[in-house]
């Protein structure tokens, strides 16, 4: 028995001095990482349909909605296409339908904003100010008896741009 609690003293002994001489070398290095930030559509806006009566008093109004999604803390634009003849700035713009021949403006609700992550609505206001006449002259637009559209005008599509 002295025997085996000799052996195993010198065995503990032995274990113990070579892990007090052990050396260890260690080496740092970076992890770099690139963010690519980001903006992008997360739900389109809808197409705006408005009825306007020549003459009427009232205004017309109509929207639609859209979502974006941006990168954390990245700041954002938002903006509306414009004709060499369209005027506007900020988030209100001016046009004039060239096959009905009526004014209306577009709203942004808002002109800009910061990436959150997360989904970001907004809104497009459209408005067709009271007491136009229009125009039901050109041929092909006829729609119904009575009635004409733009559903052949070329200047009909709006476009909504994210800047960041």
């Amino acid at each position: 028995m002295k025997k085996i609690a000799l052996v195993a003293a010198m065995t503990a002994a032995l274990v113990s001095s070579f892990s007090a001489h052990a050396v260890t070398a260690t080496d740092i290095f970076n992890v770099n990482i690139t963010l690519t930030a980001n903006c992008s559509f997360q739900t389109t806006a809808a197409d705006i349909d408005l009825a306007y009566t020549s003459f009427q008093a009232a205004n017309v109004t109509g929207n639609t909605s859209f979502a974006v999604r941006c990168t954390n803390n990245l700041p954002y634009a938002l903006s509306l296409d414009r004709a060499s003849t369209d005027t506007g700035t900020g988030t209100t713009y001016s046009y004039t339908d060239v096959t009905t021949n009526l004014n209306y403006t577009l709203a942004l609700s808002a002109a800009s904003g910061t990436g959150n992550g997360g989904n970001q609505s907004y809104t497009v206001n459209a408005t067709i100010a009271g007491s136009q006449s229009g125009n039901c002259a050109t041929p092909g637009t006829l729609a119904a008896a009575g009635t004409c559209n733009n559903s052949a005008g070329t200047d009909k599509a709006r476009t909504v741009t994210i800047t960041y």
